[in-house]
């Protein structure tokens, strides 16, 4: 039963959860079958560990039925019934934590049974949950959508010969609605268009682009926003986009759901990221500022904890940087706030690579040595640190080693990607021979350089061509 749907369920509802659950359960409007209720308060008894052995299909079934042979059916029977109940209640509960789409059910009801003061009794109350809403998003104008179409379907059936802004105020709000929600998954979809997509794909952009120049939506924060968005997206080499979403980021915050503002403020990062990579470093500076706006605004986080790759990405671009002192005090102050299954990984190798990027080596490799990567992402990356390390410090035997070492690590591990292997193969390949290169030796240091240049796949490539002219 472990792997069941029915104990999947169960194992992520915590207790006041369940306690409502047990109430609901056994409340005889939802269900009449006593075994039923019964076999959940079994359950429940195991929570929040169901182990295999405790709840055997047979060992459960005979504590429900204690006078009856084991029926593999009728236990079929009895955990559907109880899966079905279970997801009637998970509804329910989350009507309760969304008032206006009851009040949209309610509506309904009372305008098929005419009951007109109720009606309107509902509207008010829901209109004034709509003005108390704290954020402008797609939520936002989806209800103000259906309650001005509710609005409309009620005074047409009514069948008064006299006029009504229902339907006006219907069509206005469903023209934002469609704009809001189309702008976001388009902006998102233009986020993942280097692997997933390409612009032609993507209906009415054109179109959309040049209907959001009229302005048509003054006072709408979350359109603004979005539609800023996306013409960086689309025309990059246009840099006022990237500096009006700073601005509009700020000026908004208050009204834009804090996970939407977060993943605004990525689309920026996003942006700046491609204007470094086309060699507009004025972005790094402008790529640092974002990251330190979402830290100072406790954006960065994801639920209670920093994800791994943004600490790691804020480590790297404080470094390009060269903001040192910063990026060390962001390594010790937030590891705190890592996931403890990735806090020691993530600590321990951007602090390392920290401490590569200021020319304390042996601070680097004692860090590296000191800890034993438990995940293929950080067993790769501080072996190829490392090997930068060995480099640096003239190591060559211990370089070699590495190498080597490295080398059948990548062709072995089934677990780390083609692309990723042929990145960290180059490198080994190309810091092999730098080593072995002559200091003067132009002829030799021209053709690495050329070799460097024309691969499209190798891990630390700037770093690599920084090495060649040194040996010059």
């Amino acid at each position: 039963m472990v792997e069941s749907k029915l104990v999947r369920i169960l194992e992520r509802l915590n207790k006041k959860q369940l306690r409502r659950l047990q109430d609901f359960v056994s409340s005889p409007y939802f269900n009449k079958r006593w075994e039923v209720a019964k076999l959940l308060d079994l359950l429940v008894g195991f929570h929040p560990k169901y182990q295999a052995a405790e709840i055997e299909k047979e060992k459960v079934y005979k504590q429900v039925h204690p006078n009856k042979r084991f029926d593999e059916k009728d236990f079929g029977y009895l955990t559907s019934n109880l899966v079905k109940l279970i997801e009637q209640f998970l509804v329910i509960e989350d009507l309760e934590n969304r008032p206006l789409e009851a009040s949209c059910s309610l509506l309904a009801v009372y305008m098929d049974w005419n009951l007109d003061s109720a009606f309107q009794q509902v509207m008010k109350g829901a209109q004034k949950t709509m003005k108390k809403m704290p954020y402008r998003d797609t939520d936002y104008f989806y209800y103000n959508f259906r309650l001005s179409y509710i609005e409309n379907v009620y005074f047409d059936k009514k069948k008064k010969h006299v006029y009504d802004e229902s339907l006006g105020k219907s069509l206005d709000n469903l023209d934002e609605y469609y704009m809001a929600t189309k702008l976001r998954f388009s902006c998102e979809m233009l986020n993942r268009s280097n692997v997933m997509l390409n612009d032609a794909q993507m209906s009415f952009l054109d179109e959309i682009t040049s209907y959001l120049d009229t302005d048509p939506f003054p006072d709408n924060p979350y359109i603004a926003v979005y539609g800023t968005v996306l013409r960086a997206m689309r025309d990059e080499s246009e840099e006022k986009h990237f500096f009006d979403l700073k601005e509009r980021l700020i000026t908004h915050a208050s009204v834009i759901e804090p996970m939407e503002l977060r993943t605004m403020y990525i689309y920026g990062i996003n942006y700046c990221i491609k204007k470094v990579n086309m060699g507009h470093r004025n972005f790094l500076e402008e790529t640092f500022g974002l990251y330190k706006k979402l830290l100072d605004s406790n954006l960065i986080f994801e639920g209670d904890h920093i994800s791994p790759w943004g600490y790691m990405n804020i480590v790297v671009i404080a470094i390009r940087n060269k903001a040192f002192e910063w990026a060390e005090d962001f390594i010790r102050k937030y590891k705190k706030h890592l996931a403890p299954q990735f806090k020691v990984n993530a600590y321990t190798y951007n602090l390392a690579y920290l401490f590569f990027h200021k020319g304390e080596f042996g601070k680097a490799q004692e860090l590296l040595h000191r800890v034993e990567f438990d995940d293929v992402y950080y067993t790769t990356m501080s072996k190829a640190l490392l090997l930068r390390i060995f480099y640096e410090l003239q190591e060559s035997d211990a370089l070699w080693s590495l190498a080597e070492s490295f080398r059948l690590y990548l062709r072995r591990n089934k677990l780390v990607s083609d692309h990723k292997k042929q990145v960290f193969l180059n490198l080994i390949k190309f810091v092999n021979r730098l080593s072995k290169v002559e200091r003067g030796n132009t002829r030799a240091l021209d053709k690495l350089q050329v070799r460097i240049e024309e691969s499209t796949s190798v891990a630390h490539g700037p770093w690599l061509l920084e090495k060649v002219e040194e040996k010059r």
